[in-house]
């Protein structure tokens, strides 16, 4: 079964609006909602993601797992 990073990237976008990081949650359904090519949206999710302090003591060992199981999709996706 293929990895669907926009569904991933819509439960972490959850995942940050539940931890009150509601500007991530909506640059990343902007992202997915508002880009006009698969590109595009990967590319800003990937900036997104890549900004994240992962020692952030907000997110779970699950959280941050997401985070760079969608950043080394979107890596295996974009080369």
């Amino acid at each position: 079964m293929k990895y669907d990073i926009y569904a991933q990237s819509k439960i972490l976008a959850i995942f940050m609006k539940d931890n009150g990081m509601l500007n991530i949650s909506q640059d990343i359904t902007s992202s997915i909602e508002y880009s006009s090519t698969a590109t595009e949206i990967l590319m800003k999710i990937r900036f997104i993601l890549k900004k994240i302090d992962m020692n952030d003591k907000r997110f779970s060992v699950d959280e941050i797992n997401l985070i760079k199981e969608i950043l080394n999709e979107i890596n295996k996706n974009l080369k």
